[in-house]
């Protein structure tokens, strides 16, 4: 899991157009993860950047949180 993290730390540092990543917790089958890995990994969504920036992104003046 902290490879996972590791990884998308260094993606957001390094790569000129990803700003953001989400990553949520699957439990994978046997036959949907590769030999000698576990069956509960941090996998990457395909949300774009700018929606997740938009929900970090602290609430503006006086504007309800919506």
């Amino acid at each position: 899991m902290m490879a996972n993290i590791l990884r998308s730390y260094i993606t957001i540092k390094t790569h000129p157009s990803v700003r953001a990543q989400e990553l949520k917790m699957e439990t994978l089958a046997v036959e949907q993860r590769k030999k000698d890995h576990a069956a509960h990994q941090l996998l990457e969504t395909p949300r774009k950047n700018e929606d997740i920036e938009r929900e970090l992104r602290p609430p503006e003046e006086g504007k309800p949180v919506t």
